[in-house]
């Protein structure tokens, strides 16, 4: 009896083996192709797509063009993404100062603590920098006294208006940490094309460099605010700390 065994335990020994074998081949072949494409693949072309198929319905809520440049993603060691040369056009027909966009970015860089993110099995996010480059205002003030941003006011005007968030959403949003954030070098300028001066020399807030400590909603947020006000230099630099914010927050529509 035992004898008239052995070979089928053998054999099932071996079906055992090779099963692990294989299996840990497959496990081990997922590994090297996460780790080569997290580090060394750029995945910008897909979140390029996505923006390409999302931009037309927001350009249908605002009224205007929007531009966006390349994009840049990788996953490892910790997830981040490029993206460059954003833009929110001009309304279409429009000549000279009224031409350009409303509002321009060179450059928004987003890394994620990919810990964190595993740890929590997604219900946590930790933002460890945030950077918003070279954003650049223009608001135009028309001869009829109308502003050049009016046009997208009355659009989103005639948009069905979302309900407050829920708990569950407030709670969710609590659960996001922003580490560090930095707005550099923005610029708001105002034109008043209702007469010769204002239209050639803007009212501006320039030099902007607005940085974030530890954003969060239930926590202290620390926030730093140094720009020039009708200057080239900056003259004006606020400091303060934020927060925290009641858990029982509840947030209401005013009628």
């Amino acid at each position: 009896m035992t004898h008239s065994h052995s070979p089928r335990r053998r054999g099932a020994r071996r079906a055992v083996r090779i099963a692990l074998l294989t299996s840990s081949g497959i496990l081990a072949a997922f590994l090297v192709t996460f780790l080569v494409v997290g580090f060394f693949v750029d995945l910008g072309g897909i979140v390029e797509k996505q923006l390409k198929s999302a931009a037309p319905k927001i350009e249908e809520q605002l009224g205007r063009p929007l531009r966006f440049g390349s994009v840049k993603l990788k996953l490892l060691p910790s997830p981040r993404i490029e993206l460059r040369d954003i833009a929110v056009e001009a309304a279409p027909g429009q000549t000279g100062l009224m031409a350009q966009p409303l509002v321009k970015v060179g450059v928004v860089r987003v890394k994620l603590s990919l810990l964190t993110l595993l740890s929590s099995f997604g219900k946590r996010a930790t933002v460890e920098n945030l950077e918003v480059d070279d954003l650049k205002v223009q608001v135009l003030r028309n001869a009829d006294g109308s502003l050049s941003y009016q046009d997208i006011l009355d659009r989103l005007g005639t948009q069905p208006e979302k309900p407050p968030p829920t708990q569950e959403e407030i709670d969710r949003l609590g659960g996001i940490v922003l580490r560090n954030a930095a707005l550099n070098d923005a610029g708001i300028y105002f034109y008043d094309l209702s007469t010769p001066v204002g239209a050639s020399r803007p009212i501006t807030l320039d030099h902007i460099q607005l940085t974030g400590k530890d954003l969060q909603l239930f926590g202290v947020s620390t926030l730093t605010l140094d720009m020039a006000v009708l200057t080239g230099q900056p003259n004006l630099h606020l400091s303060l700390k934020v927060g925290p914010m009641p858990r029982d927050l509840q947030v209401t529509r005013s009628e």
